[in-house]
């Protein structure tokens, strides 16, 4: 009789052990996937805010070419490439303008 109590103590102080070990495991797994969570959260974001300033640098190109007076013509290349704005200033799109030669 007692030799059966001392046993049943002892498994139930494994079984105990075993759960306070799964439970600390499951809390620091669900830590790590909050934090990785947060991360990627970040990450996106900061995402969305470069292409939305890319966006923005792009918007202010046009307007600056579409407003100026007389308007003028695009010549470099502009390309999104992602969240960044590419200016291609060496890839001319139409060629330079050669001023007339004086009359003289």
């Amino acid at each position: 009789q007692q030799g059966l109590a001392m046993e049943r103590l002892t498994f139930l102080h494994r079984l105990a052990t075993i759960h306070n070990w799964g439970y600390r495991r499951l809390l620091s797994l669900s830590v790590s996937a909050s934090e990785a969570f947060s991360q990627c959260r970040d990450w996106v974001l900061l995402r969305r805010a470069q292409q939305m300033a890319a966006v923005d640098g792009l918007i202010e190109i046009l307007k600056e070419h579409i407003e100026s007076d007389p308007p003028e013509l695009i010549t470099s290349r502009l390309v999104l490439d992602g969240a960044h704005l590419h200016r291609h200033r060496n890839v001319q799109l139409q060629p330079i303008p050669i001023p007339d030669p004086d009359p003289f």
